[in-house]
């Protein structure tokens, strides 16, 4: 925005945020998010989501539903929103980030929250050695490299309820085991958050005015946070202070317990070496650990400062979100860390290693979502490393010109099944014709299943012409439907049934 008062906005400006885009609504942070702007009523809350997605949203949101693999229309999502916060899931492909910041852009937001929830950015020696840096610095430049668009981080720490419920390679304490490994004393304070508390905060800062009135105003405004840190936490505590109140919500004494101690150094280096050999535990383990150092500066609200009282956020009960740890990991309610592998890489590496083994392999049938197992959309998928496969169901995957080039190119594939390919209806490329650029006069079984969707399908009309000889054999499959099941597990079944019958 060129100027920095209201005052001098164009007829019509409203000081305030109204409009918010929400990547992840119905995630882990992003449902709380999403559920905090919502109880304010001041904002109006679209839920930015894929076309596919089954993830249940809080009540009250607007939906926008995106193809990631066409950014025009995440760019039409994202009109006429004033700022987007990213929470993206575990298993998004890498560039998600990148095509939502430029897309952003392209809509004339001004702000982004990016998908950065943890210790402080600025403290480069500790995100490092946690090796998040790369993600950290990655996130920033994307937004920074686009005029206009400013981020603003939240430094939260680790998530409480999370970190505690979640086993001994996080906070140290294990229920289950009536366990706890102590880091050195287990005396050093760190900053950590509960979920609604995260909430409450981007609430809070999306609550302030965007600009101050005039240069007389010194009342807080958003656009003082732009591309700068927001500082919230619900405790600053230690291991020993996380203990004590454990053994008061359980019931528990010492004599209940098996208490060891560990050095934090070597803890810490321990992990390392395990992570560098494969144990994606460690990644949590090496990341945790390093946070409790002595010098580690994961005690953010000394040195900073929190926005806690800025934001009118309350002051929480240990005990109680304690109380809600234990019932996560009494429940088995405590997400997995597949992020954690995610960041490096090694769940898709290793997937993807162990899938171009399999070259002798001549049916596969995947039922679910598309399979991201490399580091970038640009690469061949998985099935193209294998030679000798005749028949291929796939699921929700993009009916576009490079799809139907690569099925073309497979040389021995004899049947296609894609279960709700996405674009046929609205795509303009002929699957005869773009099937032929890679395999010129040989014959194939296209099958393309649905509920409902290929009822006058435009594009057919080009696939005599393309085809005269009718090598290709295109069959649009109407998948049964009861009209009151889920469209998507109904088609899923469909599929799978048919894998197991045989009849694929």
């Amino acid at each position: 925005m060129a100027s920095r008062y209201a005052k001098d906005q164009p007829l019509g400006f409203t000081n305030r945020i109204q409009n918010v885009a929400v990547v992840g609504a119905g995630g882990q942070i992003g449902r709380h998010i999403t559920e905090q702007l919502l109880k304010t009523g001041k904002h109006t809350v679209t839920a930015v989501t894929r076309r596919d997605s089954t993830s249940k949203l809080p009540q009250g949101v607007k939906v926008a539903a995106v193809d990631y693999n066409d950014q025009a229309s995440i760019v039409a999502a994202l009109k006429g929103q004033q700022f987007l916060v990213i929470t993206l899931s575990v298993f998004a492909p890498p560039d998600t980030h990148g095509k939502l910041v430029r897309a952003a852009a392209e809509a004339g937001i001004l702000y982004v929250l990016p998908n950065w929830y943890g210790g402080d950015p600025l403290v480069e020696k500790l995100i490092n050695e946690t090796h998040l840096g790369a993600m950290k610095e990655a996130q920033k430049a994307e937004v920074e490299s686009l005029g206009g668009l400013a981020w603003v981080a939240l430094c939260c720490g680790f998530w409480y309820e999370f970190s505690l419920g979640g086993g001994p390679n996080r906070y140290g304490i294990d229920f289950k085991m009536r366990s706890v490994v102590f880091f050195d004393e287990g005396t050093v304070a760190v900053n950590t958050t509960t979920w609604p508390q995260c909430g409450r905060a981007v609430a809070g800062l999306l609550g302030l005015k965007e600009l101050p009135d005039d240069a007389e105003d010194n009342t807080p405004t958003l656009s003082q946070f732009a591309n700068g840190i927001v500082y919230v936490s619900s405790f600053r505590i230690s291991q020993r202070d996380m203990f004590e109140s454990v053994k008061r919500v359980t019931g528990t004494t010492d004599s209940d317990w098996t208490m060891t101690h560990e050095p934090s150094l070597q803890r810490y280096q321990d992990a390392v070496e395990a992570m560098k050999k494969g144990d994606r535990a460690a990644f949590g383990r090496q990341m945790y650990t390093r946070s409790f150092f002595p010098d580690s500066n994961n005690d953010y609200e000394s040195k900073r400062g929190l926005h806690n009282d800025l934001f009118g956020l309350p002051k929480e009960d240990l005990d109680e979100w304690t109380r809600e740890a234990v019932r996560m990991a009494e429940n088995d309610e405590v997400p997995t860390a597949w992020w954690i592998r995610e960041l490096l890489g090694h769940e898709r590496n290793m997937l993807g290693e162990g899938f171009a083994g399999l070259s002798r392999l001549e049916e596969f049938v995947s039922v679910r979502d598309e399979l991201f197992l490399s580091q970038g959309r640009a690469s061949a998928p998985a099935w193209m490393l294998w030679p000798e496969l005749r028949r291929l169901a796939l699921y929700n995957q993009d009916a576009d010109a490079k799809l139907w080039h690569r099925i073309g190119s497979m040389g021995k594939l004899e049947c296609v099944v894609i279960t709700r390919p996405d674009g046929v209806r609205d795509s303009d490329c002929c699957i005869k014709a773009e099937f032929a650029s890679g395999a010129p006069d040989r014959a194939m079984k296209i099958v393309l299943a649905n509920v409902h969707e290929f009822e006058d399908l435009p594009v057919t009309q080009a696939w005599s012409a393309a085809d005269p000889e009718g090598k290709v054999k295109v069959v649009l499959s109407d998948v049964p439907y009861d009209g009151d099941s889920d469209v998507i597990e109904v088609c899923q079944e469909y599929v799978k049934l048919a894998a197991i019958e045989g009849t694929v």
